[in-house]
């Protein structure tokens, strides 16, 4: 099993990154966006791109800068 899906595979039982992976879903997500790419071109730059967030962002949003309830970063641009 190539790309990210295919490592999370062979490493998640040793890191334990991630609560849960929808890996048939994902899968889905991938063909999709490979076909409107196909028909239309990239929406965005990241239009098609695998998206993970790591636990430490659920349980720590503090540690990366993020504050309050919707998560952004005092002071920062919205």
């Amino acid at each position: 099993m190539p790309g990210p899906l295919g490592r999370i595979a062979t490493m998640e039982e040793d890191l334990n990154a991630y609560v849960t992976v929808v890996a048939e879903s994902a899968r889905r997500a991938a063909a999709r966006a490979e076909r409107e790419i196909a028909a239309a071109g990239h929406r965005s730059p990241l239009h098609g791109q695998p998206q993970s967030a790591p636990i430490s962002w659920m349980y720590a949003p503090e540690a990366f800068g993020a504050s309050g309830e919707d998560g952004f970063a005092s002071g920062g641009r919205r």
